[in-house]
């Protein structure tokens, strides 16, 4: 029996190709979305499983409040006592360990390499996270200073050999020069791990080149911190005593300006990715299920074709479970041809597909036996879902109806077939207009007014010699007629605005606490011009005020509006007291955005310093490559043996969007590929509801109907389908949309130009797709037409 349904499905499969065709090409497209998803979601699942302990692993976050107890600022990272303090407070914490990540210059013999993947960790750090150990004792590994674990990447990268514990790698920090022993090698660390580093050094190194009073300071928030919990331990038990140790360990009341927060480590990638995930999956679906449409679509619509030969088994003794059976396996065999035709397409999409999101998916996993299990499972369901209806359709015909011809009037089918059509560019539609909004947010956070003008900036790295020497290396840069102007600072935008202080203002002859957080930027006196910020109100910094340089303060307009000052005038010359600074209130700048745009704009205050971690110097646009070139040359001179980097302020602001970015191109190819599938049924259809017409057709044109009158009696139908879409599809995109957008501060008013214009390019797709087979069919020779059957 197997065998004759085998035999009868390729007959139908070969007989009807252009059905086939676009059966298997439709399903094709979207199983190879939904194995792309499922691959996608897979690969993020397995993030971090690796760690023996992952379901015991926490990290301890830490929060800054506002006075009404709102949080103002979420760190990932903590100060470097808290990991050692909670382990001594709470005895149920197994381990604790600190995780420092710090640029490093490394070298060994005449080899330099500055390294950004190095951290210094706890010796417990091998106690709480798993790795494969290849030389070395990971017990002791790390409780020596200027002890360094490496990886075998970064073994083979130094030494180019085996063996290599007890060599030395010399190292600099922060201009001091010191050498590490290496104590122990592991496995190169999988890209599905959340921690990527090549190099771990052991704390007590770092503890002493920074030494005792910045290792105790609670404002030194740089040390990602993670603790160890018993199997099955109720971390809520911890977590409310977290308080408590603040109080303890820092003084009274600590709790109403910062908290610290536990997280589980299995929440920390799932948290960022959980989302897209969600989208991913869920467009996957969609696309599939546009294309189950489209087989339902198209089977149901060969009802009249395949009539006979249903009505011809029914007679000759064919019970309906063995039609019904018949029909699903030609189904399920459609989909398993349209499913190992997706394996193969999966395999060249899988690299675009990781560039797009930045994502490490091996087509090796299509190996795995489970998956690939799971995956024809799926496939399986898939036919059977698509066929199931066509199936009991087929099966319902009453032989005697089949062969009078009185099938051929139905209507319920009819109606069904435009339901599906309809859900199908609904779909579409939804994709669409979320291009559109997509499309529009993006170019509104690109080309928004900032308040200074990030076109031009350079940003370069700083030293001890530049820090110690800045006048003289700005004068030098000046020199060059490309470089404008050269400023430093402690940040620059669009960076995150950490570092915040204590402050009180004067007003009404008293000095009052100021109840908001006011972030600081230590700057020089040219930052303002370099970045063409406007003074509304007072007078930038000048070097002819030394004062200047401790006792003056510049704010933002939300800062002096915050204080409660109307106007900004009335802020000039007001005292101001900043952590351990006093002074005046010399300026107030217009407020700009030094954070990403989807944030609001943060009250600010700017104080001169006399050292700054970043270079930013504004050149002009011309000989660019000449100007890095004398940049690189410059910076050779000021830091022998560091490697030159530098990064363009409009190029930083356009990483910050990177994730809205592909959000757009998701829905973009998304969109593209549920239109194609829905016209590939589309085109089925008007191909076999025309062929139906065609006496109709030859009957028409011989009475003097006109070509563009047959083309409009064929299109209106189809034409109407896509209208109904789109009034289905917009309230639904508008709604999305709309939730959307809530996560961006500044965001644009949905237009309903949008939707018009996604309604018209639906319509117009579908009427190109449809006037194909229309034109062929009115401009035929109508003799031809009366003679078919």
């Amino acid at each position: 029996m197997l065998k004759n349904y085998l035999k009868i499905a390729f007959r139908n499969i070969i007989r009807y190709k252009v059905f086939s065709v676009i059966n298997i090409l439709g399903l094709t497209l979207g199983l190879t979305c939904f194995i792309v998803a499922l691959l996608w979601d897979s690969y993020h699942i397995e993030f971090d499983r690796q760690n023996v302990n992952y379901s015991q692993i926490y990290r301890v976050n830490r929060l800054f409040l506002d006075p009404d107890g709102s949080v103002n600022l979420h760190l990932n990272q903590n100060a470097p006592q808290v990991g050692p303090l909670l382990k001594n407070d709470f005895p149920d914490i197994i381990n604790s360990t600190r995780i420092k990540y710090q640029q490093q210059i490394m070298s060994v013999g005449e080899k330099h390499f500055t390294e950004n993947k190095f951290v210094y960790a706890d010796n417990a750090i091998s106690n709480i996270f798993t790795f494969d150990w290849l030389e070395g004792n990971p017990k002791t590994a790390l409780t020596s200073p200027n002890s360094l674990v490496i990886t075998e990447e970064i073994a083979k990268k130094y030494f180019n050999k085996d063996n290599v514990l007890g060599e030395t790698i010399n190292c600099e920090t922060n201009s001091v020069e010191y050498s590490y022993k290496v104590t122990g090698v592991i496995k190169t660390i999988p890209t599905t791990s959340t921690l990527q580093f090549n190099f771990i050094g052991s704390m007590s190194t770092w503890e002493n080149l920074v030494g005792l009073e910045k290792m105790q300071d609670w404002s030194n928030n740089d040390y990602i911190t993670f603790i160890l919990l018993p199997q099955g331990y109720d971390y809520n038990r911890l977590k409310s005593q977290l308080d408590w140790c603040i109080n303890k360990n820092i003084g009274p009341d600590s709790d109403k300006w910062t908290k610290l927060e536990l997280e589980k480590f299995s929440d920390i990638h799932m948290g960022n990715f959980r989302e897209p995930m969600f989208y991913i999956t869920l467009v996957a679906f969609l696309i599939l299920l546009v294309a189950c449409f489209n087989f339902i679509n198209i089977s149901t619509a060969r009802s009249a074709t395949r009539a006979k030969e249903i009505g011809i088994r029914k007679v000759v003794g064919a019970l309906k479970t063995q039609i019904i059976k018949q029909l699903l396996f030609e189904s399920v065999l459609t989909t398993l041809i349209s499913y190992f035709v997706a394996l193969f397409l999966v395999a060249f999409i899988i690299p675009g597909f990781n560039e797009l999101l930045s994502a490490d998916i091996s087509i090796n996993q299509l190996a795995d036996f489970k998956l690939i299990s799971i995956l024809t499972i799926i496939a399986v369901i898939i036919g059977i879902f698509a066929g199931i209806l066509p199936s009991f359709f087929f099966a319902s015909f009453k032989p005697y109806k089949i062969l009078s011809g009185a099938l051929a009037g139905s209507g319920r089918k009819a109606s069904f077939r435009k339901t599906l059509v309809v859900a199908q560019f609904t779909i579409s539609s939804i994709f669409i207009v979320c291009i559109g909004i997509i499309s529009s947010q993006l170019d509104f956070m690109l080309n928004k007014k900032l308040g200074f003008n990030k076109n031009g900036i350079l940003i370069l790295p700083s030293s001890n010699f530049i820090q110690n020497n800045f006048e003289a290396v700005k004068q030098q840069l000046l020199q060059n007629p490309n470089i404008i102007s050269v400023t430093g600072a402690s940040r620059v935008p669009p960076d995150q605005l950490n570092d915040a202080g204590g402050a009180s203002v004067f007003i009404n002859n008293e000095f009052k606490n100021i109840e908001f957080r006011l972030p600081y930027i230590e700057v020089d006196r040219d930052y303002i011009p370099t970045f063409e910020m406007k003074i509304i109100a007072g007078r930038n910094f000048l070097q002819q005020f030394q004062t200047d340089l401790s006792e003056s303060f510049i704010l933002n307009e939300t800062a002096v509006k915050k204080m409660g000052f109307k106007y900004a005038d009335e802020a000039i010359n007001i005292p101001l007291r900043y952590n351990n600074r006093s002074g005046i209130i010399i300026g107030v700048v217009k407020d700009f955005h030094f954070e990403a745009v989807n944030r609001k704009i943060s009250p600010i205050v700017m104080l001169q310093s006399p050292s700054y971690k970043i270079i930013a110097a504004r050149i002009n646009g011309k000989n660019i490559q000449s100007t890095l070139t004398f940049l690189q040359t410059k910076w050779a001179e000021y830091n022998p043996n560091h490697s030159f980097h530098c990064s363009f302020v409009d190029y930083m602001f356009e990483r910050q969007y990177s994730g809205e970015m592909r959000i757009r191109e998701i829905f973009t190819y998304s969109s593209l590929l549920a239109i194609l599938i829905a016209c590939l049924g589309l085109f089925g259809l008007a191909a076999h509801l025309i062929q139906q017409r065609t006496k109709d057709i030859g009957i028409r044109k011989v009475l003097g109907a006109s070509v563009p009158a047959i083309l409009y009696m064929l299109s209106k139908d189809f034409a109407k389908w896509v209208i109904l879409a789109n009034i289905i599809a917009w309230p639904i995109a508008w709604y999305v949309m709309k939730i959307w957008l809530q996560n961006f501060a500044y965001r644009i008013d949905i237009s309903w130009w949008i939707f018009v214009l996604s309604g018209g390019i639906a319509l117009a797709i579908a009427l190109i797709t449809v006037s194909f087979q229309s034109i062929k069919a009115a401009i035929a020779n109508p003799i031809k037409a009366l003679r078919y059957e």
